[in-house]
């Protein structure tokens, strides 16, 4: 099968971003797909490369062919009355795709957009260009983020353009057929994976001594971006209630950076890094307020860490009281006691630690692009 992506996409400079599309995308290469990538990079980003060939490993071994144009954006916090500038974005960004396309030497069997916007108006120009089925995948923590930049309306509408809708999360699925009209058997729900040649236990004492980690103290971990709606300050303002055999690290960056005697390690890592880190801490725990289907989860998961999160919807699709304890995210009390409660209890954290290594077993990257691949077999 021959598939046109447009999506954002990991480049020299940002080689995290949207990683798990890439990762999909090497998958669905293995199946023996041809893919080729349209990610265009707004005018502020670094990066000069233009287009990458399959067999490239600056950001990771690439097996399609990525194309990168630049185009103008706006940005989404500047309003004129009630409309965000953020929805004429998709105008300069649909523009640069059509631009590549007319000069590719590429028929492709179907077009998958990751996320509605700002891929979706282009995808589904390039359905029409080149007269082929499109199909939209929707790993957004909340769909809902969109109303307020284009409108519940043009949400409907552009949505029913695509042949098959993939969302990583009922709770999207949920909002598509309740909010915008999308019939139940038009969409799918395949659940974010995790890469196993990355996220597998490593030696905890080798990973901390590596790492310059204290081989004495209770580790909680946290990964994500430093914002509001993660909780990184959530989670340090809990630890720092506990006793000073507890410390954490933080796996990211962002504008909320926890700072203090508690902060063992802080900063943005590689992939393989992550997986390292994460095997050198005892607990995972993200207070998010919002997901789709949580990546960081499935991965600490599969390093063999309990997991203490959100008692969310896009959470509860992925952590039971086997595997973890769900708290209120923005309740530090609650937060803090979870914490407690496994530090204290070695039998209850050996448990859990079973448990989401057994979770993460069944958590399959090749199924899942196996999965993902029938589907779009199908709209063709």
């Amino acid at each position: 099968m021959k598939i046109l992506l447009i999506s954002s996409y990991p480049n020299n400079h940002h080689n995290s971003r949207s990683i798990f599309v890439y990762r999909l995308m090497q998958s669905l290469a293995n199946l023996g797909c041809t893919i080729v990538v349209v990610s265009p990079e707004n005018w502020r980003d670094k990066n000069k490369e233009y287009v990458k060939q399959p067999g490239d490993q600056e950001y990771g071994y690439e097996a399609a062919t990525v194309y990168r144009p630049k185009y103008f954006d706006f940005p989404n916090r500047i309003r004129i009355g009630k409309y965000s500038l953020g929805r004429f974005n998709t105008i300069p960004h649909k523009k640069a795709v059509y631009k590549t396309l007319k000069n590719l030497d590429f028929k492709p069997d179907i077009i998958y957009s990751h996320f509605l916007y700002r891929s979706g108006p282009a995808a589904i120009m390039a359905a029409k260009h080149f007269n082929v089925p499109a199909v939209v995948a929707l790993g957004e923590s909340s769909m809902e983020k969109h109303e307020s930049i284009f409108g519940k309306k043009n949400m409907r509408k552009l949505i029913n353009q695509f042949s098959g809708i993939i969302s990583v999360s009922h709770k999207n699925k949920n909002y598509c057929v309740e909010e915008l009209c999308v019939p139940h058997d038009k969409i799918q729900v395949f659940p974010n994976t995790v890469n196993h040649e990355v996220f597998y236990p490593r030696d905890k004492f080798e990973m901390r001594k590596k790492y310059k980690l204290p081989h004495d103290k209770f580790i909680v971990a946290f990964t994500g971006h430093f914002i509001e709606r993660k909780g990184p300050l959530r989670v340090l303002e809990a630890i720092n209630g506990l006793n000073d055999d507890i410390g954490a690290v933080f796996i990211g960056s962002g504008k909320q950076e926890p700072i203090g005697e508690k902060v063992l390690f802080k900063g943005k890592v590689t992939h393989k890094q992550v997986g390292e880190l994460l095997s050198a801490s005892d607990v995972f725990v993200l207070p998010t307020t919002n997901e789709g289907s949580c990546n960081a989860v499935v991965e600490a998961m599969a390093c063999g860490l309990p997991i203490v999160s959100s008692n969310i919807e896009a959470i509860n699709e992925q952590v039971s009281q086997d595997n973890g304890i769900l708290c209120h995210p923005e309740n530090i009390t609650e937060i803090r006691k979870a914490i407690q409660t496994l530090y204290t209890d070695k039998k209850l954290i050996e448990k859990k630690r079973i448990a989401a290594l057994k979770t993460a077993k069944s958590s399959s990257l090749e199924i899942r692009a196996t999965g993902i691949l029938n589907f779009l077999k199908k709209q063709i």
